[in-house]
C-alpha cells in the first residue's frame, strides 16, 4: 500500500460515529461543482491541500502539482498517522483572521483511500489513478 508521490481527490465529506468511522450517505457537499479539492502527498511527508478547476483541463491540471509548495506534513506517532496542517482563518465580523497550525488523525483504508479526521466529519480521498 504506497500512499507517497501520488495525488487523491476528495471522494466525499462524511459524518462520525467515531474518529475515522464514516456514516453513510456522506454530506451534501455545498463546494461549487467547477472545482475539485485535492490532496497530494509527497515522500518525504510533505501534503498538499489544493482546488483546481474541474472540466476537460483536470488531468492537465493535476501534471501542474509542484512539489516545492505544501501546507501540512504527515507523522507517525506511536500507533497513529496524523497531519499537521495549516489553515486559513477567515475574519468574521472583525474577530480573528490569521493562520493556524491543526493536528488531523489520518487512516489509510479500502486500498490507499485517504481518511481524515476533522472535528465531528470524516474527509475521504481517494486515488486519482
Amino acid at each position: 500500500m504506497e500512499i507517497f508521490n501520488k495525488i487523491y481527490f476528495l471522494e466525499g465529506i462524511y459524518k462520525t460515529k467515531k474518529d475515522l468511522e464514516p456514516i453513510y450517505p456522506k454530506l451534501e457537499e455545498h463546494r461549487d461543482s467547477k472545482y475539485i479539492d485535492y490532496l497530494s502527498i509527497q515522500d518525504d511527508g510533505k501534503v498538499t491541500f489544493g482546488t483546481i478547476p474541474n472540466g476537460q483541463q483536470t488531468s492537465k491540471s493535476f501534471h501542474r502539482i509542484t512539489d516545492d509548495k505544501f501546507n501540512g506534513v504527515l507523522v507517525r506517532e506511536k500507533n497513529s498517522i496524523y497531519i499537521y496542517r495549516e489553515v486559513m482563518l477567515h475574519s468574521v465580523l472583525g474577530l480573528g483572521g490569521g493562520k493556524r497550525i491543526i493536528k488531523q488523525k489520518v487512516s489509510i483504508k479500502d486500498g490507499n483511500y485517504i481518511y481524515i479526521q476533522n472535528e465531528n466529519n470524516c474527509f475521504v480521498y481517494r486515488p486519482v489513478n
